[in-house]
This record gives structure tokens, sequence and C-alpha cells, in this order.
């Protein structure tokens, strides 16, 4: 079977993201991460859902628990934990040959290596595969539109969010590569099915995109915002009420255990929060919808424009997005509904995050509550990448998301939220005309990167140290886009050979 040149970008860009994505290894872990990583440790060491033995040690410390029964659990819902079992299984396999078990933290790094930023790169990957089919019914030929898409892979890959969280313990980018791939389900289809009549569905095919959706939402609560918006654009794509009943279905199957797992460890169907240890989160989980009440402006402007926590303002390219639907307007049905199904999807999460009552996220740089937007973001600027000087003025502005974001992720993807000692009244009451919400980038970041105050990377591991630790990186990624160039400018296919690589 011979692989395209397409096919052979796109694993390229998967490789690079990956390597990219294990490149820092973190000696500090924030209670998300070390909630869902002692589940991982409990179901492989002691064969329990119980943490009882793990959230209280000084390197898995986490107030992240429920408590039922005189026990304690990870409150959060556990796709993320349950899909790093099989690597720590292997790793724990490595101890006990060795003899000396790793440190939490290379546990932790070896363990998202092999499922999460696995699962994050194959996102990047199935990202490229989205956004080529976009640029060809765009109007751009194969080998350009590989090339274009290969770029807004790294600019919303390497430029974001997204970034920051693909090598830690954490749901965003397994949710994403599932969500994508439902995506990529939904529009790819084949030859025989498009000469299917409007009450002709594929029910295999159909199903088979529910159980991604709802794999999506068992790696976050939030994934089903996405998931229910792509859920109706099955259904307007099938033009059938049938193949949408179906994915809902299929939908629900991956849930099932995790319904289980409330109902016998809590004694009712209800999410772990209602359980909580911390009284304040657990009291503030149980109002409005998981913790969201009435929306505020304040927070809107604080997590896309405000340097504090602004979407927008570190990663302006995703400013393309809101452009891209105006412009999707005009493009025909097909693109007119794409772009209100990822319009949608950014509306309500960012709605749901200015109501939320920890609406920052705790301890990082981004508002992390939206990462489930910054893909369709993403894919919704295509749109616009019509004209060079279009793609010339995103690539700027996706250039300097990079810069920061590599910089955040080579420092600390899950820096304090409150620095010099801000009291939490000015994120739980958000004003901006009271409170200091300092540009944490500009005033901390930037400057430990300068000093060299980071964690062990690859870089470092080469003999490099301070900033020029990141130099094997950025060359490794210059090469790789020298290839993805060459393998570009190759011979234009056949019309049926692009059609059959879109």
């Amino acid at each position: 079977m011979r692989i395209s040149r397409s096919h052979c970008v796109t694993a390229l860009l998967a490789g690079l993201l990956w390597i990219t994505f294990v490149y820092v290894r973190y000696d500090h872990l924030s209670w998300n991460v070390t909630s869902r990583l002692s589940l991982t440790f409990a179901l492989v060491e002691r064969g329990t859902f119980c943490i009882d033995d793990y959230w209280q040690r000084p390197e898995l410390n986490t107030q992240d628990v429920a408590s039922a029964g005189g026990h304690y659990y990870s409150d959060k819902i556990f796709g993320v934990s349950l899909l790093a079992v099989p690597v720590f299984a292997l790793v724990h396999l490595v101890e006990k040959l060795r003899g000396v078990e790793f440190s939490t933290f290379v546990r932790h790094w070896l363990v998202c290596a092999f499922s999460v930023s696995l699962f994050a790169a194959g996102a990047g990957a199935v990202f490229h595969r989205l956004a080529r089919r976009y640029l060809i019914e765009l109007g751009h030929i194969p080998q350009r539109a590989d090339a274009l898409a290969a770029l807004a892979t790294f600019c919303v890959f390497c430029g974001t969010m997204l970034v920051t969280y693909a090598g830690m313990l954490m749901p965003y980018l397994p949710g994403i590569f599932f969500l994508l791939l439902a995506l990529w389900r939904i529009e790819a289809r084949d030859e025989r099915e498009t000469s299917l009549s409007p009450r002709q569905i594929n029910k295999l095919r159909v199903g088979g995109i529910g159980l991604l959706l709802g794999a999506a939402v068992l790696c976050d609560y939030l994934a089903g915002v996405p998931a229910v918006a792509l859920l109706i654009y099955l259904t307007w794509r099938e033009r059938s009420w049938q193949a949408g009943v179906i994915a809902a279905l299929c939908a629900a199957l991956p849930l099932i255990p995790f319904a289980l797992y409330c109902l016998i460890l809590f004694g009712q169907l209800s999410v772990p929060y209602r359980f909580e240890v911390l009284d304040m989160f657990r009291d503030s989980m149980a109002r409005g919808i998981m913790g969201a009440t009435v929306p505020s402006l304040t927070v809107m402007w604080l997590i896309t424009f405000h340097p504090y926590r602004g979407l927008f303002f570190h990663s302006p390219h995703l400013l393309g997005g809101p452009f891209g639907w105006v412009k999707g307007w005009s493009l025909g049905p097909c693109w007119r509904s794409r772009q209100i199904v990822f319009a949608s999807i950014f509306v309500v999460l960012l709605v749901y995050n200015s109501a939320y009552f920890m609406w920052w996220g705790g301890w990082g740089f981004s508002p992390r509550h939206l990462a489930f937007t910054v893909p369709f973001l993403g894919l919704s600027m295509l749109v616009l990448w019509q004209r060079m000087r279009s793609i010339v003025l995103f690539t700027v502005l996706g250039l300097w998301g990079v810069f920061v974001h590599v910089i955040v992720y080579l420092v600390s993807s899950e820096f304090p939220d409150r620095p010099q000692g801000a009291p939490l009244v000015s994120l739980l009451e958000p004003d901006l005309s009271r409170y200091d919400y300092p540009w944490i980038f500009g005033r901390y970041i930037f400057r430990l990167f300068q000093m060299g105050e980071m964690p062990w990377n690859m870089g470092v591991a080469m003999g490099f140290r301070g900033p020029a630790s990141v130099l094997p990186l950025a060359l490794l990624w210059g090469i790789g886009a020298l290839v993805i160039v060459m393998l570009c400018r190759s011979s234009a296919p056949t019309q049926s050979t692009a059609a059959r690589e879109q």
C-alpha cells in the first residue's frame, strides 16, 4: 500500500507535536492533576477506586477529593485516569523489574507521554486532515492545502493553551481528539454513502460517531457542549432524525460505567462534586448549573481580551474564528451550518465560564474552561485564508501565540493564580476597578524564563541551560518545517487521488 505525501505530512506533524508535548517534565503538579493521577495509581497498585493511600502524600497532595462511606475518591470524571491505566501498568512492571520506583514526577511524565500526549498528537493529526479538507473545499490545490493546514495546526496546537495541557494528566487534549475524530467521521462520507437517499444512513458509522462523542464527555463534562453541537450537526448532515437518535444512544454507552461508579460509591446518580471534602467547593458547585450562576461581563473580558487570562490576548490568531463565522455565512449552506456549530460551541462555553464561580480555573495561565473551543476557532478561521495577506497576518499573530505559550510551557503551565498574595475575593468577586489582575507572562513567567528558572526538559538533558534549552526543540521544528515544505512542493496528484486523500 502506497502512502501519499499528504499523509506523510500529517504523520510528521503528529510526531513533531508529540516530541513537543513530552519535552518538559514538571516537578510540581496541581490538585486537578494529582487527583486524577492518584486514581490511576490506586487502580493499578491497589485494584481500587479508593485513593485513601494517595491523596495526602506530599508529592500527590490534593484537595480535589470526594468522601463517602469513610473513604476518599477522586472528584473527577474518570475517563483520563482510565486512559492512563494501561500505561502506568507497564511503568509499574518496569519498576518491579528494576526494584526501584520512579519518582512521582517521572511517573507522571512517563504516563502522560504515552497517554495524554499521544492523544494530543493524534488530535493534531486529525485537525490537520480536517483543515486540509476544508481548505480544498475553499479552492486551494492539495499541496497548498497541505502546507496551510500544517501551518494552522502548528499555530493552534503550539500557539494556544493546548500546548500547556498536552503534557499533563488533564482531560482537554484527549477530549479534543475524540471530538475532532467525530467531526472527521461526520464530514468524511465515502462515495457509497453519498448515493444513499436521505432516509438511508450508515448505522455503524453513525453509532461510531456517537461513541466518540461519549468518550469525549467521559474525559470532561464540558466536552458535552461540543458533543451536543456535533450531534446536531450530524443530524443535519444526514438529514435524518434517526441518525441523531442512534448517535445519542451510542454516546450514552461510554458514560454508563461512570454512572454505575457514582451509584455504587456514592449511593445516587450524582457527580462526585456533591461529596466534596472542601465545604467551599462543595457548596459552590451545588449552586446553579455545576457552579455556574449569572454570566458576568467582567469575567468575559478577563478571559478573552484582558492580559490576565485573555484567550485572544495571548492567542490573537484565534480572533480569526469570529471573523470566519461572518465570512462563512456567505459560502453556502454547508459552511453556514459548520460556522453556526463552531460559533455555538464558543458562545455557550464562554457564557458558562463567565458564570462559573471558579472562572479563572485555579493555578494556570489560560482560561482552561475554554480549551474545547480552541480547535473549533482554529477551523473557523480557515475561511479567511484565501488571500496571501490574510495568511501572513494570521501567521504573524500565531507566532506571537507560539512565543508566549512555549515559554509558559517551559516555565510552568500551572502558575499560581494569586501572585503577590492577591486576595481570593478578587477572583471570587471580580472587579476591575478594585483589584489588580497582572499580566502574568510579562511580570513573572518571562522573567523566570530569562533567569533559567525552569523544570527539567530534554534540552537540559542535552547539556543546554536556561533559555538555550529550547534550541533543540526549535531546531527540530525548523528541520520538520523544511521537510513538510519539500513534501508539499512535490508533483500535484491527480484529481481522483486528491479526492481520495481528503
